[in-house]
């Protein structure tokens, strides 16, 4: 069972191990593992269900999802942000919103139709956004309906919909697979006092094992918010954070207060 959950929740990253010590010591059991890990990304399109499940709890903690189609008069397009609802279901996503309140991605839809040689046209503008307003993905998708009827409107709305539900499904998988994930860290006054100020807290977070840059983005107030490249997800790097003292304060798929 261990061996299995391991495999799992490698995602297919480890190609080869050996053990090189164990030992027991009151109940407690230690391996000593040397392991071989493939550096390219995952390749999602061969996944199965349950790959892709655990690959979505693994790199991004099932985060909280907001899908949002609207138009320039703010009417909402339900049937849009179903289908896309949908789609992300079938690539192991769980926790699908209608609010952004709350949400650690945002998924934008923005719906244009018109007019073309007398053919009905549609466009959704995408753009996915994390929880501090960073886009992740961005996608414009067509459709388009020769049918002169008065459901023709509809069918071009539901070509475009068609094809952006697979490409947001897709990018946000993608998004899952990557083995590096950005991060952002904001640090209260008091972590910076206690840490020795900016410059002194930037140095700790580039001493955790797989932080591979850490970019300060701003100061105010006493917070100071930095932008860390991690070798993992950000519920890793929060236990690193633990380890090293660091009160987590609030954790998102993508975000960590201390």
């Amino acid at each position: 069972v261990i061996r299995d959950d391991v495999i799992l929740n490698s995602m297919g990253f480890v190609a080869g191990h050996e053990v090189l010590s164990q030992s027991q010591n009151a109940g407690i059991f230690s391996v000593k593992v040397k392991v071989k890990i493939l550096s390219e990304e995952l390749k999602t399109s061969l996944m199965s269900a349950l790959e892709k499940d655990a690959l979505v709890e693994t790199n991004l903690n099932d985060p909280r999802i907001a899908i949002i189609a609207t138009d320039e008069l703010g009417t909402e397009y339900s049937e849009i942000e179903n289908e896309i609802i949908t789609a992300l279901q079938n690539q192991g996503f769980s926790r699908l919103i209608t609010k952004a309140e709350n949400a650690d991605y945002v998924i934008n839809v923005n719906v244009k139709t018109g007019m073309a040689n007398s053919i009905h046209t549609a466009n959704l503008a995408v753009r996915m956004v994390n929880k501090i307003g960073e886009v992740v993905y961005s996608g414009s998708f067509d459709g388009r309906s020769r049918m002169f009827t008065n459901n023709s409107r509809a069918g071009a709305l539901k070509s475009a919909t068609n094809r952006a539900a697979v490409g947001i499904a897709q990018a946000a998988l993608n998004l899952a697979a990557k083995l590096e994930q950005h991060v952002t860290i904001t640090a209260s006054s008091l972590t910076l006092d206690k840490c020795g100020g900016l410059d002194s807290l930037r140095m700790r977070l580039l001493s955790i094992v797989g932080v591979n840059n850490v970019f300060i983005r701003s100061l105010s107030g006493g917070t100071a918010e930095f932008d860390v490249d991690y070798d993992g997800t950000a519920p890793e790097l929060a236990i690193e954070l633990k380890h090293e003292g660091f009160k987590i304060l609030e954790i998102s798929s993508n975000y960590i207060s201390i």
